[in-house]
């Protein structure tokens, strides 16, 4: 009985990274724009932020943006959307997810989106004026980040890296990785030479944003 408790421990705790492994390497993408400081799913230090938080990824633009441009509210609607679509492919499988990922639609329950209701307070924050500005419902564009995440995080390389990243967070005593220590875990993986052969072509997929291209 302790060792079934043990496992379904783990593996929660093993979910729980995955989230915030998510988070990393979408994150990744944009560290022309964005320094990352800390990824985390240490639940007592997380509680000097909020009480129910189990993990995080924090980071900071290197530049203020603009507000009133469309790609910075971009990333950060697509990096806090990232957390549970990695959790899903972590709990569900890739097959499950490739099979079924377009009765996600209309079945919000496939996501998993346990622990993520920060994460859809700041993806409802940037979401809203974002779609005033395209005139697109905002739904349209939040599942068109679905779309492309789940599209890129079940990339064999990004796959690889959420999961090396993910057993990072667990296996180190204080399941914190910091500053440089992020940037030199995304070098060790191979998910930053990755994005330096692939990221235009990753990019061009969903940039430059446009109402025709999330229409589509």
């Amino acid at each position: 009985m302790k060792l079934l408790y043990y496992r379904l421990f783990k593996r929660k705790k093993l979910a729980i990274a995955y989230h915030e492994a998510g988070h990393c390497v979408v994150a990744a993408i944009f560290t022309d724009k964005i320094n990352l400081k800390m990824l985390s799913i240490n639940k007592e230090l997380m509680k000097k932020n909020h009480p129910s938080y189990n993990g995080g990824l924090d980071f900071e633009f290197i530049n203020i943006p603009n507000p009133s441009e469309n790609e910075p509210a971009d990333h950060l609607i697509l990096i806090a959307l990232a957390g549970m679509c990695s959790k899903t492919i972590f709990n569900k499988g890739q097959k499950y997810v490739k099979k079924y990922f377009e009765t996600f639609k209309n079945n919000s329950t496939q996501i998993d989106n346990s622990g993520a209701n920060d994460d859809y307070k700041i993806v409802n924050d940037y979401i809203n004026p974002l779609a005033v500005r395209l005139q697109i419902r905002k739904d349209i564009i939040q599942w068109s980040g679905f779309r492309w995440l789940f599209d890129y995080l079940m990339t064999p390389e990004v796959l690889i890296a959420t999961k090396l990243i993910a057993e990072e967070l667990i296996r180190r005593p204080s399941q914190s990785i910091y500053n440089g220590e992020i940037t030199d875990l995304i070098n060790s993986t191979g998910l930053a030479a990755y994005l330096l052969a692939k990221k235009n072509n990753i990019i061009s997929r969903r940039y430059p944003l446009t109402r025709e291209k999330l229409i589509v």
